[in-house]
């Protein structure tokens, strides 16, 4: 079939779309949202990948000089207005802009035959000079909140400043003295079960230790926040005699927790479990096609009858939380976390002619007969998916 010649501009563009280098494409994308940093950076990688690429030749010629004294006159105005951070910034992106063509290959415009070298520009000293004054601002804020008890402030300043210069005066000393003293000790105690549903054993005690787990699978929670395990707090009750039978609640907690240096006791309980198997959803449905018997044969019609089977099984388990504030003896967070499991398995099976068979019903075919997990598995999995929103709920309260 002709195409109309209309669509033939389309076509040559959707062409020379699909054999442009990934890098270009991101260097029009960077260009089109005014990044000109990364316009440079991607047409100079471009050059790497395809030298003599004549979008990228004629991007990097028209945009570079222009660039640089534009950033250099925005680095300038930050420097007057004292915000070191976007001067340190925006002195960073000339060089990179600098480095990324410093390194390309000679290269040829392949219309002109001309050789072609791009501009540098070395801006090292108002980089360094940002960068010293970026560290020093950042270590004078730190002091300042050090001086005013706000230690996780002075902590995340200090840290900044060491981000500039990894070892600028005492910041080190001042970010870990400020980081011990920001550092909240929380202890989880075991998850109450309310649900009714005794037979999934100790589904509270796992909540509790996954939601250890995943809180410190970050990284940055362990900066100020430090576990305490509940094997150490009953070590800690048994010992002192502090409870009836080694049980702490959240009346007691307070107590405890100032005696053994802890800052803040998460309780919980389980509300609810709820599991359901619903009836299979079973679709019955008819593949047909035409297969060739030969050169010069008539084709023959072919069918065949699918069946398809869809299996669920579904567990919600639900949470409730508190955290308490050992110095205030007060509730300062709650709240409520459910999440809900769910596992399907679909398979198929045919009678009929399998040359019938369409791709798809041939893969659901494919798929032997199963059964979702019994219950027990699938309620433990809803208890890690609660520990899991859990984590990210406490975490990012005291982070």
């Amino acid at each position: 079939m002709r195409h109309p010649i209309f669509l033939v501009p389309l076509i040559l563009a959707a062409i020379l779309s699909a054999c442009a280098p990934a890098s270009w494409n991101r260097a029009e994308r960077a260009y089109e949202s005014g990044d000109m940093a990364n316009a440079v950076r991607y047409a100079a990688q471009t050059l790497r990948e395809k030298p003599g690429y004549e979008d990228a030749l004629d991007l990097l010629q028209r945009i570079l000089p222009a660039a640089y004294d534009d950033y250099s006159a925005r680095a300038k105005r930050a420097e007057d207005a004292g915000d070191w951070d976007r001067a340190f910034g925006l002195y960073e992106d000339i060089l990179t802009m600098s480095d990324a063509v410093s390194g390309l290959p000679p290269q040829t415009h392949p219309e002109t035959g001309a050789i072609i070298s791009f501009p540098t520009r070395d801006v090292s000293p108002e980089h360094k000079n940002a960068r010293d004054n970026a560290a020093e601002m950042h270590y004078q804020t730190g002091v300042g909140l050090e001086q005013r008890g706000l230690s996780k402030d002075a902590a995340k300043a200090f840290t900044r400043t060491l981000g500039y210069v990894y070892n600028y005066k005492d910041a080190r000393q001042r970010y870990e003295k400020n980081r011990q003293a920001a550092l909240k000790r929380i202890a989880v105690m075991p998850f109450e079960n309310l649900s009714g549903k005794r037979r999934y054993g100790a589904i509270g005690t796992v909540v509790a230790d996954r939601l250890i787990i995943e809180a410190m699978r970050n990284p940055n929670n362990l900066e100020f926040m430090e576990f305490v395990t509940r094997e150490k707090i009953s070590e800690l009750i048994t010992e002192q005699r502090l409870a009836e039978e080694g049980i702490l609640d959240p009346q007691t907690a307070a107590e405890v927790g100032r005696i053994f240096g802890i800052h803040a006791f998460v309780f919980g309980k389980i509300s609810s479990i709820v599991t359901d198997y619903p009836p299979d959803i079973v679709t019955t449905y008819e593949d047909t096609d035409e297969v060739s018997e030969g050169k010069d044969k008539p084709k023959r019609r072919v069918r065949a009858t699918v069946t398809v089977v869809t299996r669920r099984a579904i567990a919600k388990l639900t949470s409730n939380y508190q955290i308490i504030d050992v110095t205030r003896g007060t509730i300062v967070k709650s709240g409520s976390v459910p999440h809900t499991e769910v596992a399907e398995i679909t398979f198929g099976k045919y009678r009929g002619d399998r040359e019938a068979l369409s791709h798809k019903s041939r893969q659901v075919c494919a798929v032997r007969e199963a059964y979702p997990p019994p219950d027990d598995e699938l309620v433990n999995r809803a208890a890690e998916g609660v520990a899991h929103d859990l984590a990210r709920e406490i975490s990012g309260f005291f982070r």
